[in-house]
Protein backbone atom coordinates (compact mmCIF):
# COMPACT_ATOMS: atom_id res chain seq x y z
CA UNK A 1 0.00 0.00 0.00
CA UNK A 2 1.64 3.63 -1.34
CA UNK A 3 2.15 6.45 1.41
CA UNK A 4 0.51 9.68 0.41
CA UNK A 5 2.98 12.31 -1.06
CA UNK A 6 3.88 14.53 1.26
CA UNK A 7 4.29 17.83 -1.09
CA UNK A 8 6.93 19.45 1.61
CA UNK A 9 9.37 16.41 1.00
CA UNK A 10 10.34 17.17 -2.43
CA UNK A 11 10.18 14.20 -4.37
CA UNK A 12 8.28 12.61 -5.65
CA UNK A 13 6.30 9.57 -4.39
CA UNK A 14 7.48 5.92 -5.39
CA UNK A 15 6.20 2.94 -7.05
CA UNK A 16 4.93 0.71 -4.57
CA UNK A 17 6.26 -2.29 -7.37
CA UNK A 18 9.99 -0.94 -7.32
CA UNK A 19 10.15 0.26 -10.87
CA UNK A 20 10.89 3.93 -11.82
CA UNK A 21 9.05 6.63 -10.84
CA UNK A 22 6.77 8.31 -13.79
CA UNK A 23 8.04 10.82 -15.83
CA UNK A 24 11.67 9.79 -15.16
CA UNK A 25 14.37 9.04 -18.28
CA UNK A 26 16.40 5.77 -17.86
CA UNK A 27 20.27 6.15 -18.14
CA UNK A 28 20.95 4.64 -21.22
CA UNK A 29 24.82 5.41 -21.01
CA UNK A 30 25.01 3.29 -18.26
CA UNK A 31 23.18 0.09 -18.18
CA UNK A 32 23.86 -0.01 -21.79
CA UNK A 33 26.24 -3.80 -21.90
CA UNK A 34 29.07 -4.08 -24.55
CA UNK A 35 28.80 -1.08 -26.29
CA UNK A 36 31.01 1.44 -24.07
CA UNK A 37 33.59 -1.31 -23.59
CA UNK A 38 34.10 -2.16 -27.24
CA UNK A 39 34.77 1.07 -27.77
CA UNK A 40 37.23 1.32 -25.20
CA UNK A 41 39.04 -1.61 -26.40
CA UNK A 42 39.14 -0.01 -29.83
CA UNK A 43 40.66 2.57 -28.56
CA UNK A 44 43.42 0.90 -26.65
CA UNK A 45 44.56 -1.37 -29.35
CA UNK A 46 43.13 -4.77 -28.86
CA UNK A 47 42.55 -6.40 -31.86
CA UNK A 48 38.63 -6.87 -33.36
CA UNK A 49 37.40 -10.14 -33.57
CA UNK A 50 40.53 -12.23 -32.19
CA UNK A 51 43.08 -12.02 -35.20
CA UNK A 52 46.20 -10.39 -34.71
CA UNK A 53 47.57 -7.96 -37.57
CA UNK A 54 50.71 -8.39 -37.67
CA UNK A 55 52.49 -11.72 -38.47
CA UNK A 56 49.25 -12.36 -40.83
CA UNK A 57 50.33 -15.16 -43.12
CA UNK A 58 49.46 -14.97 -46.80
CA UNK A 59 50.61 -17.79 -49.11
CA UNK A 60 53.04 -19.81 -47.05
CA UNK A 61 54.52 -15.60 -46.33
CA UNK A 62 54.86 -13.97 -43.68
CA UNK A 63 54.27 -10.15 -43.34
CA UNK A 64 56.04 -8.54 -40.72
CA UNK A 65 58.30 -11.43 -39.49
CA UNK A 66 62.21 -11.67 -40.04
CA UNK A 67 62.44 -13.09 -42.84
CA UNK A 68 60.61 -15.26 -45.35
CA UNK A 69 60.41 -18.46 -46.22
CA UNK A 70 61.53 -20.25 -49.39
CA UNK A 71 58.92 -21.17 -51.68
CA UNK A 72 57.70 -24.16 -51.09
CA UNK A 73 60.03 -24.93 -48.25
CA UNK A 74 63.24 -25.55 -50.71
CA UNK A 75 66.29 -23.25 -50.12
CA UNK A 76 67.89 -22.66 -53.70
CA UNK A 77 71.46 -23.18 -53.48
CA UNK A 78 74.09 -20.54 -53.83
CA UNK A 79 77.07 -20.79 -56.50
CA UNK A 80 80.69 -21.50 -55.06
CA UNK A 81 79.52 -23.63 -52.45
CA UNK A 82 82.32 -25.18 -50.33
CA UNK A 83 83.00 -28.94 -51.86
CA UNK A 84 81.94 -28.38 -55.33
CA UNK A 85 85.41 -26.51 -56.75
CA UNK A 86 84.64 -23.97 -59.69
CA UNK A 87 86.86 -25.01 -62.61
CA UNK A 88 88.20 -21.85 -64.26
CA UNK A 89 87.57 -20.94 -67.66
CA UNK A 90 90.11 -21.61 -70.36
CA UNK A 91 92.21 -24.22 -68.72
CA UNK A 92 90.94 -27.73 -70.26
CA UNK A 93 90.88 -30.23 -67.88
CA UNK A 94 93.69 -32.90 -67.98
CA UNK A 95 92.31 -36.44 -69.48
CA UNK A 96 93.22 -39.47 -67.72
CA UNK A 97 97.12 -40.76 -68.32
CA UNK A 98 97.56 -42.80 -71.44
CA UNK A 99 99.09 -46.36 -70.48
CA UNK A 100 101.91 -45.35 -73.38
CA UNK A 101 103.01 -42.76 -70.56
CA UNK A 102 103.07 -45.10 -67.60
CA UNK A 103 104.94 -47.86 -70.03
CA UNK A 104 107.68 -45.44 -71.40
CA UNK A 105 108.57 -44.25 -67.68
CA UNK A 106 108.59 -48.14 -66.77
CA UNK A 107 111.47 -49.23 -69.55
CA UNK A 108 113.36 -45.91 -68.83
CA UNK A 109 113.53 -47.18 -65.28
CA UNK A 110 114.83 -50.53 -66.27
CA UNK A 111 117.10 -48.66 -68.93
CA UNK A 112 118.47 -47.03 -66.25
CA UNK A 113 119.04 -49.62 -63.60
CA UNK A 114 120.96 -51.57 -66.67
CA UNK A 115 123.08 -48.86 -67.32
CA UNK A 116 124.19 -48.09 -63.95
CA UNK A 117 124.90 -52.03 -63.92
CA UNK A 118 127.03 -51.44 -67.50
CA UNK A 119 128.61 -48.32 -66.02
CA UNK A 120 130.22 -49.66 -62.87
CA UNK A 121 131.52 -53.20 -64.68
CA UNK A 122 133.04 -50.77 -67.46
CA UNK A 123 134.59 -48.09 -64.07
CA UNK A 124 135.92 -51.46 -62.53
CA UNK A 125 137.23 -52.61 -65.41
CA UNK A 126 139.00 -49.43 -66.31
CA UNK A 127 140.13 -49.36 -62.44
CA UNK A 128 141.85 -52.56 -63.38
CA UNK A 129 144.05 -51.47 -66.58
CA UNK A 130 144.69 -48.93 -65.33
CA UNK A 131 145.88 -49.85 -61.38
CA UNK A 132 148.39 -52.54 -63.47
CA UNK A 133 149.68 -49.85 -65.58
CA UNK A 134 148.00 -51.25 -68.62
CA UNK A 135 146.83 -48.95 -70.61
CA UNK A 136 149.48 -48.37 -72.69
CA UNK A 137 149.82 -51.71 -73.86
CA UNK A 138 145.78 -51.74 -74.15
CA UNK A 139 145.83 -48.39 -76.04
CA UNK A 140 144.27 -46.75 -73.42
CA UNK A 141 141.40 -48.97 -72.73
CA UNK A 142 141.30 -47.83 -68.93
CA UNK A 143 140.90 -44.64 -70.05
CA UNK A 144 138.27 -45.69 -72.16
CA UNK A 145 136.12 -47.69 -70.22
CA UNK A 146 136.50 -44.85 -67.52
CA UNK A 147 134.72 -42.43 -70.04
CA UNK A 148 132.49 -44.88 -71.04
CA UNK A 149 131.43 -45.40 -67.18
CA UNK A 150 131.08 -41.95 -66.54
CA UNK A 151 128.98 -41.46 -69.42
CA UNK A 152 126.75 -44.61 -68.45
CA UNK A 153 126.26 -43.28 -65.02
CA UNK A 154 124.62 -39.43 -66.65
CA UNK A 155 122.46 -41.06 -69.08
CA UNK A 156 121.35 -43.31 -66.31
CA UNK A 157 120.50 -40.45 -64.37
CA UNK A 158 118.63 -38.69 -67.53
CA UNK A 159 116.52 -41.76 -67.82
CA UNK A 160 115.46 -42.43 -64.25
CA UNK A 161 114.77 -38.45 -63.16
CA UNK A 162 113.00 -38.67 -66.94
CA UNK A 163 110.75 -41.16 -66.09
CA UNK A 164 109.57 -39.71 -62.80
CA UNK A 165 108.69 -36.05 -64.99
CA UNK A 166 106.69 -38.12 -67.55
CA UNK A 167 104.14 -38.51 -65.30
CA UNK A 168 103.83 -35.33 -64.81
CA UNK A 169 103.61 -34.51 -68.84
CA UNK A 170 107.08 -33.41 -69.14
CA UNK A 171 108.53 -35.72 -71.61
CA UNK A 172 112.00 -33.95 -72.33
CA UNK A 173 114.42 -35.41 -69.56
CA UNK A 174 112.50 -38.74 -70.81
CA UNK A 175 113.59 -38.48 -74.35
CA UNK A 176 116.76 -36.86 -74.11
CA UNK A 177 118.08 -39.73 -71.76
CA UNK A 178 116.77 -42.03 -74.41
CA UNK A 179 118.44 -40.67 -76.93
CA UNK A 180 121.93 -40.48 -75.05
CA UNK A 181 121.73 -44.49 -73.93
CA UNK A 182 120.97 -45.14 -78.43
CA UNK A 183 124.19 -43.15 -78.57
CA UNK A 184 125.97 -44.83 -76.24
CA UNK A 185 125.44 -47.97 -77.52
CA UNK A 186 126.69 -47.20 -81.07
CA UNK A 187 129.97 -45.57 -78.80
CA UNK A 188 129.98 -49.50 -76.94
CA UNK A 189 130.01 -50.92 -80.41
CA UNK A 190 132.98 -48.86 -81.45
CA UNK A 191 134.75 -48.56 -79.05
CA UNK A 192 134.20 -53.22 -79.06
CA UNK A 193 135.24 -53.21 -82.78
CA UNK A 194 138.05 -50.87 -82.11
CA UNK A 195 139.65 -53.96 -79.77
CA UNK A 196 139.68 -56.33 -82.75
CA UNK A 197 135.63 -57.54 -82.14
CA UNK A 198 133.87 -58.79 -84.37
CA UNK A 199 130.87 -57.27 -85.81
CA UNK A 200 128.80 -60.45 -84.67
CA UNK A 201 130.59 -60.61 -80.82
CA UNK A 202 130.48 -56.46 -80.22
CA UNK A 203 127.15 -55.57 -81.50
CA UNK A 204 125.24 -58.02 -78.88
CA UNK A 205 125.67 -55.48 -76.09
CA UNK A 206 124.84 -52.82 -77.86
CA UNK A 207 121.72 -54.04 -79.32
CA UNK A 208 120.35 -55.45 -76.13
CA UNK A 209 121.18 -52.22 -74.21
CA UNK A 210 119.33 -50.01 -77.32
CA UNK A 211 116.04 -51.90 -77.59
CA UNK A 212 114.57 -50.39 -74.56
CA UNK A 213 115.41 -46.64 -74.63
CA UNK A 214 113.88 -47.15 -78.42
CA UNK A 215 110.82 -48.48 -77.50
CA UNK A 216 110.36 -45.67 -74.95
CA UNK A 217 111.02 -43.26 -77.40
CA UNK A 218 108.18 -43.94 -80.00
CA UNK A 219 106.01 -44.13 -76.98
CA UNK A 220 106.64 -40.80 -76.03
CA UNK A 221 106.86 -39.47 -79.58
CA UNK A 222 103.15 -41.45 -80.58
CA UNK A 223 99.99 -38.56 -80.47
CA UNK A 224 98.33 -39.39 -78.17
CA UNK A 225 101.05 -39.44 -75.30
CA UNK A 226 101.94 -36.10 -77.27
CA UNK A 227 98.41 -34.77 -76.78
CA UNK A 228 97.87 -35.73 -73.30
CA UNK A 229 101.73 -33.73 -72.51
CA UNK A 230 100.14 -30.44 -73.72
CA UNK A 231 96.80 -30.70 -71.84
CA UNK A 232 98.24 -32.00 -69.15
CA UNK A 233 101.20 -28.87 -68.90
CA UNK A 234 98.17 -26.71 -70.00
CA UNK A 235 95.85 -28.06 -66.93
Amino acid sequence: MSQPWDPSSGSEPADSTGGQQYGQQPDYGQHQPGYGQAADNQQAGYPQGGYPQAGYQQGGYQQGGPAQPAYGGYQQPAYGQPGYPQQGYGAPAAPARPGSVTAGAVLTFIQGGLVVIGAIAALAGGSIVLDNDLNDATDNAGTWLTILAVLGLVCAALLIIGGAKSFGGNLTLLIAGCAASLVLSVIWLIFSMSYDATFGQAIIWPLIYAILPAIAIGMAMSANTQSWSRVKRLA
